[in-house]
């Protein structure tokens, strides 16, 4: 009995002197002595489901404090040139029913670089492009936590309400060879009377469509507001506009006209009669030169004395024109011979001065002969090397030869002849072949109303010849 209780004692003694002892760690493979002084280790799962459960609560607890604040989203949709103020609200809200004062707000883009809209970081804002940009705005309370972050969907277009065209008709001209092919050009440009449009054209969605099956329409848009619209075709349409769903009609009379003649040959004392298809009132009819040609009101062409010159036919915005070359009548003659001798006549080297017959050379010759001129053989047609060393040694060459130049000042003259050289045949100058010069011929003119020329040749098709500084001489 005594001995039991001794270790009682002693048992009890130890647990008081273990609790006494605190360590500044406990690792969970630390244990514990109960109270008879026999020594236990601590579970690592009871210790684990302890620590863990500890941590969910701090968890938790870091969870409860922090608020990340409420989002909504919203389409705005407003108009190029627009300006305002998104609204900042006093008080958020939020799902738990909480109201909570907002002190602060900050306003930003998405994109820096975005073209539709200039915002400031207040809301305020200028709609300064057409298309779609994002803005993202966040709401703060006093102890600056986010209570509410609000993104706009911007979707920017053109108010076009009140836009109408500077005009609703238009009549033009063209060619009437041209046909199908022929081409007009019109412009129309917008006009507003309150509302803002942009000048850049790629903020502009444009279409169009022809009521006349036989003309065909199509539209762009250039800068400044203005809307291109070609035309094929001649004769009457309303044309169908749409920009950016407004849409506009224009009615457009497009009349094809054409001129009688664009190349003329004359003497002096001579008239010749000109006439516009397709207009019979509304022409007006001027000459570059009056000295050399004059015309009349009616297109009656009176040649005055020798030289060239263009008589012009202003058709609204339209213009055609003749050229009319005047000579001396035996030089006109020589002209109209050699115009005959290639219709009627056969070409044939060996059988060159046969009648009937003719080559390049024979046909010069023979021309000329008839007005006292056979290039030093009056019997037999000299070959073209020998007609030009004829004309070169009496000093008819002309400077410059066949180039663009004498032809757009109208140098050169209406029985000039040109040599082509180039041939390795032993001749003069290598020249193989000759032409006569019949005259200028008008192919039309260009933006500053200048006559743009080419030239009409005895025996091939006009402007047959590219111009190239051939020998040319004036017999």
């Amino acid at each position: 009995m005594k001995q039991w209780i001794s270790k009682l004692v002693i048992g009890l003694s130890l647990a008081v002197f273990s609790c006494l002892l605190t360590p500044e760690t406990t690792e969970a493979s630390q244990g514990y002595y109960d109270e008879y002084g026999f020594y236990h280790e601590y579970e690592n799962l009871y210790f684990d489901d302890d620590y863990d459960s500890e941590e969910e609560n701090y968890e938790q607890t870091v969870e409860d404090d922090t608020y990340y604040g409420d989002t909504t989203e919203e389409q705005l949709s407003v108009y190029y040139g627009d300006t305002g103020t998104l609204a900042t609200p006093s008080s958020w809200i939020d799902k738990q029913g909480i109201e909570t004062t907002i002190t602060r707000a900050e306003f930003r883009c998405d994109d820096d670089w975005n073209e539709v809209i200039q915002l400031s970081s207040d809301g305020t804002y200028q709609i300064t492009g057409v298309g779609e940009a994002t803005v993202q705005a966040e709401f703060y309370d006093m102890a600056d936590r986010c209570l509410l972050t609000k993104i706009y969907y911007v979707v920017s277009g053109l108010n076009m309400n009140g836009v109408k065209l500077n005009k609703t008709s238009a009549t033009s001209y063209v060619r009437r060879e041209e046909g199908a092919y022929a081409i007009s050009q019109f412009e129309f440009r917008l006009k507003s009377t309150g509302n803002r449009l942009p000048d850049q054209s790629d903020y502009y969605d444009v279409s169009c469509e022809s009521s006349n099956e036989k003309m065909s329409a199509s539209a762009y848009m250039k800068e400044n507001q203005t809307i291109a619209l070609d035309v094929y075709g001649s004769g009457k349409t309303t044309v169908k506009l749409t920009v950016n769903g407004q849409t506009f009609r224009v009615k457009l009379n497009i009349i094809a006209v054409g001129i009688n003649k664009n190349s003329m040959l004359l003497s002096a004392g001579q008239s010749g009669q000109l006439k516009i298809y397709g207009m019979k009132k509304g022409i007006k009819w001027s000459s570059s030169k009056p000295s050399v040609v004059k015309v009349t009101r009616d297109g009656k062409v009176k040649a005055l004395k020798n030289g060239n010159a263009v008589i012009k036919a202003k058709v609204g915005d339209f213009t055609m024109g003749c050229a009319v070359s005047v000579t001396t009548p035996e030089r006109c003659k020589t002209i109209r011979q050699a115009v005959k001798i290639g219709k009627t006549c056969t070409y044939s080297q060996p059988q060159r001065m046969q009648k009937g017959y003719y080559d390049c050379s024979s046909l010069t010759w023979t021309a000329y002969k008839s007005s006292g001129i056979s290039f030093g053989n009056s019997y037999y047609a000299p070959v073209a090397a020998a007609q030009a060393q004829w004309c070169v040694e009496k000093g008819k060459e002309v400077k410059g030869g066949l180039s663009e130049t004498n032809i757009q000042k109208m140098k050169l003259r209406a029985g000039d002849l040109m040599f082509e050289e180039g041939a390795d045949n032993g001749r003069y100058r290598g020249i193989y072949h000759v032409e006569m010069i019949r005259g200028y011929v008008c192919q039309g003119f260009d933006e500053k109303g200048k006559a743009i020329l080419g030239i009409a040749w005895a025996n091939r098709p006009d402007n047959y010849y590219w111009p190239a500084g051939q020998l040319v001489c004036h017999p």
